[in-house]
C-alpha cells in the first residue's frame, strides 16, 4: 500500500500550468505515493501530456472520463480509486513545494487525532484578482466550528491531507448535487462526523490565481452553493425555519439582501436558540459577522442602514469589534 495518494483532476487546465503541478509532485522528498489523475474529457493536447507523463512513471494513474462529468463527480472516481493510508488534494493549476507531503505525513502520523490537515498558501499569478489572504482557524476546534456555521474557513482544497479511514468509516464522500463548493460541503459533513481539523503554519502550496479558475470564472454561482450548505447547516443544526436559515446565509455578503431587521431578528433568534457551542464563542461570532457585514454593506455598496444596529447588539465595546478590526484588512 502506498503511504499518500495524490488526487488530481484536470480538464483543459493550460499545458505548462499542468506540467509544474505534476512536476512538482514528482520532484517531492517523499517518495511513497502514487498520483490518481481524473481526466474529465480534456483535449488531445491534455491527453498526450497525461499519457508521457504516465509512460515515464508508474506511479502515476491516469483515468480518463468519457466525457466531461464536472469536477465534483471527478474527485469521487479518483477517490475510489485511492490506495494510500492519506488522501493529498492537488489542483492541476497549483504547485506543491518539496517538502510538502513529507510534512504533512509526518504531522499525520504524530497527531492520529487529526483527520483533515491543511497547509499554509501563496499566491501567485494575477495579481490584479482579489484574493483574501489565507486566515487559520482549525487549530482551536471550538471556535473553527462555529466559523464554519457562517462561511468556509476551512483548508484550501489543493492543500490537504485527509485521513482515508476516517472518509470510509463515515462514508463520506462529495456532495455531487454540488458542482460548487464542493470543498466547503465537505468539510461540513466531515464536521459533522466529528473530523478533527488542524492546518500546519508552513507554507507549502504556491496557490495559482487565474481567471480560468473556478473561484474567480464561477464567482457568483459557487455563492449560491455557498448559501445553499449555510441554509441546510443550520437548518439541520437549530431547527430554525427556512427564511432564518436565508438570511443567516447571507451574513458574509457586502449587500443587504433582506431588511435589517430581519437580520437582526435571526441573529437575535440564534442566539438564544444555541444549546450546543459555547455561548462565549458562538455570540462573539454572531456580533462579529453582523460588524463584518455592517461595515462591508457601507464600503462596498454605500449602504449605511445597518451602522445603527452595531449599538443595538451591543458590539461597540465588546470582543467583537476588536476581532473584526483586527482581521478586517487582512
Amino acid at each position: 500500500m502506498n503511504k499518500i495518494s495524490v488526487l488530481m483532476c484536470v480538464y483543459d487546465t493550460p499545458v505548462n500550468y499542468l506540467q509544474e503541478a505534476i512536476d512538482s509532485i514528482l520532484n517531492q522528498n517523499f517518495s511513497e505515493w502514487e498520483m490518481i489523475i481524473v481526466d474529465d474529457g480534456s483535449n488531445q493536447q491534455t491527453v498526450e501530456v497525461l499519457k508521457k507523463y504516465a509512460k515515464k512513471n508508474n506511479q502515476i494513474k491516469i483515468i480518463r472520463n468519457k466525457q466531461n462529468l464536472g469536477l465534483t463527480k471527478s474527485l469521487n472516481i479518483g477517490l475510489k480509486k485511492c490506495s494510500g493510508r492519506y488522501i493529498a488534494r492537488m489542483d492541476s493549476d497549483d504547485i506543491s513545494l518539496v517538502d510538502r507531503l513529507n510534512r504533512q505525513y509526518k504531522y499525520m502520523e504524530e497527531h492520529q487525532e487529526v483527520d483533515v490537515l491543511g497547509v499554509n498558501v501563496e499566491n501567485f499569478g494575477d495579481k490584479s484578482i482579489y484574493q483574501p489572504k489565507f486566515r487559520n482557524y482549525m487549530n482551536d476546534t471550538n471556535v473553527f466550528r462555529v466559523k464554519m456555521l457562517f462561511n468556509n474557513v476551512g483548508p484550501r482544497h489543493p492543500s490537504v491531507m485527509i485521513r482515508k479511514s476516517f472518509l470510509d468509516e463515515n462514508n463520506i464522500l462529495y456532495q455531487e448535487k454540488m458542482v460548487k463548493a464542493q470543498d466547503y460541503a465537505l468539510w461540513v459533513d466531515c464536521i459533522e462526523a466529528g473530523a478533527i481539523f488542524a492546518c500546519l503554519n508552513e507554507k507549502l502550496l504556491l496557490y495559482r490565481i487565474h481567471k480560468e479558475q473556478i473561484t474567480t470564472s464561477a464567482h457568483g454561482e459557487q455563492s449560491q452553493y455557498l448559501k445553499k450548505i449555510i441554509q441546510g447547516n443550520l437548518m439541520k443544526i437549530f431547527g430554525i425555519e427556512q427564511e432564518g436559515a436565508e438570511v443567516l446565509s447571507t451574513l458574509y455578503s457586502d449587500k443587504f439582501e433582506f431588511t435589517v431587521e430581519k437580520y437582526i431578528f435571526w441573529i437575535d433568534y440564534l442566539s438564544k436558540t444555541n444549546r450546543i457551542y459555547s455561548p462565549t464563542i458562538f455570540d462573539n461570532e454572531l456580533k462579529e459577522r453582523w460588524i463584518h457585514k455592517v461595515i462591508k454593506c457601507a464600503k462596498y455598496s454605500k449602504d449605511y442602514r445597518g451602522l445603527k444596529y452595531i449599538f443595538t447588539l451591543r458590539c461597540v465595546f465588546s470582543k467583537s469589534l476588536f476581532s473584526w478590526i483586527r482581521y478586517s484588512f487582512l
